[in-house]
């Protein structure tokens, strides 16, 4: 039985930002439409896969993920599904309104907030921001169909809750939590992000955090 403490709670991302920082790399060694075509024809995502199958790439995973979708091709009925579990969330962010999300957030949960800057910014490197073809992100526009219906109703969700609670004042840290706990929380994540970077340049894996 779960709790009576459990919530779902999600941030969607724009679809289109979101297939292209999961496959960049990819798309800048396809950057034609006919390129990306070939590649997406004999994507893996390990070399075991079976391409027919379902084996990772999805442009509307967002949608696969909260309908709980296991098949491919995503269908109007998950996409329903997943629309009637987001209405449902006790909390639905935007990424692209992160700052403003997070204040929602602790509103909506009655928590304190303080903001915190990241430990640094991220910084693309220069060879993934090379111009991607525009055909490209037509064609991951309409494929990603779905996860646009999916992230509008966030996007009106979000906006929705966030007028209802404009006037309520975000709580406050006591004055010890912000002197210690805060700091301590910011070391925990630089450590962690330390830990992620050796273990990747040991392993050889690409985990991010």
């Amino acid at each position: 039985m779960i709790s009576s403490d459990f919530h779902r709670i999600t941030l969607l991302r724009d679809p289109l930002k979101r297939f292209v920082s999961q496959h960049r790399e990819s798309i800048n060694a396809n950057n034609s439409l006919s390129q990306f075509l070939e590649w997406e024809k004999r994507f893996l995502s390990r070399k075991d896969d079976n391409p027919k199958a379902h084996n990772g790439l999805t442009y509307n995973h967002q949608t696969q993920f909260l309908s709980g979708a296991i098949n491919l091709p995503i269908t109007e009925s998950d996409l329903h599904t997943a629309k009637t579990n987001l209405i449902n969330f006790s909390f639905v962010g935007v990424a692209e309104h992160f700052d403003r999300s997070a204040i929602l957030f602790s509103k909506v949960f009655k928590l304190p907030y303080i903001k915190i800057a990241p430990v640094h910014k991220y910084r693309a490197k220069t060879k993934n921001i090379i111009p991607i073809d525009p055909a490209i992100l037509d064609y991951i526009k309409k494929k990603s169909s779905h996860d646009y219906s999916l992230y509008e109703l966030a996007m009106s969700l979000f906006i929705e809750k966030d007028a209802q609670l404009k006037n309520q004042q975000s709580i406050s840290p006591e004055p010890l939590e912000r002197m210690f706990a805060y700091p301590l929380r910011k070391m925990q994540l630089s450590m962690a992000k330390v830990a992620v970077k050796i273990k990747n340049k040991s392993t050889g894996t690409n985990i991010t955090f």
